[in-house]
C-alpha cells in the first residue's frame, strides 16, 4: 500500500532505489568494477522528481494541495533519520579526527542543518578528491540539492499547473533542457560546481518531473515494447554503472544514459514485464525500503574506517563487513526511526516541525562552535598537536613575495631576503623551493649573501615549457625570470629546484604501501615524445644559463612520500601504533618513480660550473638501510605528502651551503662581516 493517500503503491520504483543506492556503495568502497557507481544519485534524483511531482499532481487534480502538508511529508521522509546519523557521528569525530579534518566535519553538520552541504563541499573539494572520502557527511550534498530544488518546484508546479498538463509539461521540459545545457558547459568550465550545485543537477529532477506528467500518456503500450523499453533502461542504468568513470562527463549530456534509463524503467516497467517482475522480488524491495538510511549510514562508515586505519586503505574484506553493518544499522534506523516519524499517529505535525526545528537548530550552533574552536584541538594530547605544528608552513619571511604576481616578483623587493653587501644567489623553481629559500637565507646571512626568490606554485623552471592547465600568471613569471638570469651582465649563482619528477610521471604519487598522494586537478599524460622534448627543454635551460655565465646549483628530486607526514606522525601518536619506528618508504620505489627525471638531469652535460645536488643522498639509504626517511627523531621533515618542512629544508640548504663553500662559490664568513 501507498504511504501516501491516493498514491497506487509501486514496488518496482522501491526496487528501483535498490538498484540506486547498491552502485553509489560499491563505488565508495572501492569496488573498481562499479567504477561509475556514483551514478546511482542521478536515478535517485529522478525518482525523488517523479514521487513527488506525482504526490504534487495527485493533490493539485483533487484540489487539496497545501505547501504545509508537502513540507510535513519532506520533514517526515528526510530529517529524523538524517539527523540520527549526524549525532551518531559526533562521538567518532571526536575521538579520531584531527583538528582540520574537525574543522571541516563541524561546518559539514552546520551546512547539513541549513541544507546546504553542497556549498560547502564545492567550496572545499571535489566528489572524487582523496580528500573527499576522509568527510563522513559528503554524501548529503545530493539530500541538499533536492531539499533546495523543492523550496519552489511545488509552487511552480501549482502555478503551472492547468487541466491536461500541456502547460506544466513544456515549461518543465523547457527548464529541464536549459539546465542540461548548464551543466554540459559546466562540466568543462567549472566541473566541481557543475557535480554539486543545483543549477546542473535541477534537469535530473525535472526528468522525473516529466516522467510524472506523461506517465498515464504510456499506459496503453503493452507487450514486447514496453518489455523493451524497459530492458533498455535497465541496461542504460547498468551500462553507466559499470562502463563510466570519473572522467565521464556528469551531470551533462553523458548523465542523459542513466537518467533516460530510470525514466524508461518508471514509465514502462510493469507487473507484466521481466523488468517489472525483477524489481519487485521481495529482497530488491526490501532493499529499496531501506535504501535511504542505507545511503546515509554508508559513507560515515567508510570515511570513519579510512581514518582509524589511517595508514592505507581498509581491505575490501573490511569493506563488506562495513556494507554489511550499514545494512543492518539502516534497517534498525527504517524500523525505528523512519517509520514511526512517518505516522501521523504517532508523531503529530506540531511534533514534527518542532523536533525539526530544535534538532536542526542544536546541530548548527554543536557545528559552529566545533568549526570555531578551530577543530577543538584541545581534546588532543599534546605531542599530536605538536606534530601538528609541523603541516602549518611558515610563510612569514616570503608571504609577500609569494603573493606577487607574474613578471612582477622578477623585480619585487619583497622577494630579496637576507644581506646583499656580498651579491646574492637566486632560486628559481615551484613550490618545492619555497622553504629552501627561507632557509638559504639564515644559512647565507652570515657570509653577506641574500636570496632572490624567483618561485611560483606549478610552474616549471624550464624555459618554453608548456603543459595543460597552467596558468598565465605562470607562464608571464617563467618567461620574465628566465629573461633575467639569461640577461647580459648577471652572475648570480642560480639554484634550480622544483618537482621535476612531475614534469616525466604527472600521476600522482602512491608509495606502493598505502601512502597515495591526493589527485591533481589537472594531471595529464606524457607521451615518450614529450619525455624527450621536455628533457631536451630542460637541458638547454640549464646550458643557457651556463653560457651567460652563471653558475647553476642544479636540485635533483626530493623523495616523496604518499602519506601526509605530520598528520601521519599524528594520527600514529593518537592512536599509538609503532610511535617509535621512523617512518620512510621504499628507496626503490623512489628510483622507479624519479627514473625519468633523474635520467634528463644526467642528461645535462659537466660543466665547471654545474653544481648536482641530490636531497637522496641525505635522506635515503642513511638513517633506515634502503629506505627514505620521512622524519628525524620526532620531526617531520615534510609538512605535507612531499613539500620540505621547515626543519627538512634547514637540512638541504646546510647541504647546499657546504657544497658551494666547497667549491669556492662563496666569500669566508670574515669577509662578510662589516667595516668596523
Amino acid at each position: 500500500m501507498s504511504p501516501y493517500a491516493g498514491i497506487k503503491y509501486r514496488p518496482e520504483i522501491d526496487g528501483l532505489r535498490a538498484f540506486a543506492v547498491a552502485p553509489v556503495i560499491l563505488f565508495h568502497a572501492g569496488f573498481s568494477r562499479f567504477q561509475g557507481g556514483f551514478v546511482g544519485v542521478d536515478v535517485f534524483f529522478v525518482i525523488s522528481g517523479y514521487l513527488i511531482s506525482t504526490i504534487i499532481l495527485e493533490e493539485l487534480k483533487s484540489g487539496t494541495f497545501s505547501i504545509t502538508r508537502f513540507y510535513e511529508r519532506r520533514a517526515r521522509r528526510i530529517l529524523p533519520a538524517l539527523f540520527v546519523v549526524v549525532v551518531a557521528c559526533l562521538p567518532f569525530a571526536w575521538m579520531w579526527m584531527l583538528p582540520r579534518e574537525m574543522k571541516d566535519f563541524g561546518q559539514s553538520v552546520a551546512a547539513v542543518a541549513l541544507f546546504s552541504s553542497n556549498l560547502l563541499f564545492w567550496l572545499e573539494s571535489g566528489y572524487f578528491e582523496r580528500a573527499a572520502e576522509l568527510k563522513p557527511l559528503l554524501h548529503t550534498w545530493s539530500l541538499a540539492v533536492e531539499e533546495q530544488f523543492y523550496v519552489g518546484f511545488p509552487l511552480l508546479l501549482w502555478w503551472l499547473w492547468r487541466p491536461g498538463g500541456t502547460r506544466a509539461l513544456v515549461a518543465i521540459a523547457a527548464l529541464a533542457a536549459l539546465s542540461l545545457a548548464v551543466a554540459q558547459w559546466g562540466m568543462q568550465a567549472a566541473p566541481s560546481a557543475a557535480f554539486f550545485l543545483l543549477p546542473t543537477r535541477a534537469w535530473e529532477l525535472g526528468v522525473g518531473a516529466l516522467a510524472a506528467l506523461t506517465v498515464a500518456r504510456w499506459r496503453d503500450i503493452e507487450g514486447w515494447r514496453a518489455e523493451a523499453a524497459a530492458l533498455l533502461g535497465l541496461g542504460a542504468i547498468l551500462l553507466a554503472v559499470f562502463a563510466f568513470s570519473e572522467a565521464s562527463w556528469v551531470p551533462g549530456i553523458s548523465a542523459l544514459l542513466p537518467v533516460l534509463g530510470t525514466a524508461a524503467i518508471i514509465m514502462f516497467a510493469r507487473p507484466s514485464t521481466f523488468v517489472g517482475r525483477l524489481l519487485a522480488l521481495r529482497p530488491i524491495v526490501g532493499l529499496g525500503l531501506i535504501s535511504y538510511s542505507a545511503y546515509l549510514w554508508h559513507q560515515p562508515l567508510f570515511a570513519f574506517a579510512r581514518l582509524r586505519q589511517y595508514d592505507r586503505e581498509p581491505s575490501q574484506l573490511a569493506y563488506a563487513a562495513l556494507i554489511a553493518l550499514a545494512l543492518f544499522l539502516a534497517y534498525l534506523t527504517w524500523l525505528l526511526v523512519e517509520r514511526p516519524f512517518r505516522d501521523k499517529a504517532i508523531v503529530s505535525r506540531r511534533q514534527i516541525f518542532a523536533s525539526a526545528a530544535v534538532s536542526g537548530c542544536s546541530l548548527l550552533c554543536v557545528g559552529s562552535a566545533i568549526a570555531l574552536t578551530d577543530g577543538a584541538a584541545f581534546r588532543l594530547p599534546q605531542e599530536v598537536n605538536r606534530y601538528l605544528a609541523w603541516a602549518e608552513r611558515d610563510t612569514r619571511q616570503r608571504e609577500k613575495c609569494d603573493g606577487t604576481s607574474g613578471a612582477l616578483k622578477v623585480s619585487s623587493p619583497d622577494c630579496l631576503f637576507g644581506p646583499s653587501r656580498n651579491g646574492r644567489i637566486d632560486v628559481w623553481g615551484d613550490s618545492h623551493a619555497m622553504e629552501t629559500v627561507t632557509q638559504l637565507s639564515n644559512r647565507l646571512a652570515p657570509f653577506g649573501v641574500g636570496v632572490r626568490e624567483l618561485t611560483h606554485h606549478a610552474c616549471m623552471p624550464i624555459s618554453d615549457y608548456l603543459r595543460g592547465g597552467e596558468s598565465a600568471d605562470c607562464i608571464a613569471f617563467r618567461n620574465a625570470a628566465y629573461a633575467d638570469l639569461t640577461s647580459p651582465g648577471a652572475r648570480s649563482p642560480v639554484v634550480l629546484m622544483a618537482r621535476w619528477t612531475v614534469v616525466f610521471d604527472p600521476t600522482p604519487f602512491d608509495n606502493g604501501e598505502g601512502g597515495r598522494e591526493p589527485r591533481f586537478h589537472d594531471a595529464e599524460v606524457v607521451s615518450p615524445e614529450q619525455k624527450e622534448r621536455r628533457a631536451a627543454q630542460l637541458r638547454a635551460t640549464v646550458e643557457s644559463l651556463l653560457n651567460n655565465g652563471r653558475r647553476v646549483v642544479l636540485v635533483y628530486p626530493i623523495p616523496e612520500v604518499g602519506w601526509h607526514v605530520p598528520n601521519f606522525l599524528a594520527y600514529r601518536s593518537l592512536f599509538s601504533d609503532n610511535s617509535t619506528v621512523t617512518l620512510s618508504t621504499s628507496m626503490k620505489v623512489f628510483e622507479s618513480r624519479t627514473a625519468p627525471a633523474v635520467a634528463a638531469l644526467d642528461g645535462i652535460p659537466d660543466h665547471p660550473g654545474l653544481l648536482r645536488f641530490r636531497p637522496s643522498d641525505l635522506l635515503c639509504n642513511r638513517a633506515v638501510p634502503g629506505r627514505c626517511v620521512a622524519q628525524v627523531g620526532e620531526t617531520p621533515l615534510y609538512f605535507d605528502d612531499d613539500h620540505l618542512s621547515m626543519f627538512g629544508a634547514g637540512l638541504v640548504a646546510d647541504a647546499i651551503v657546504a657544497a658551494m663553500k666547497d667549491r669556492g662559490w662563496l666569500p669566508s664568513t670574515s669577509a662578510a662581516r662589516p667595516t668596523p
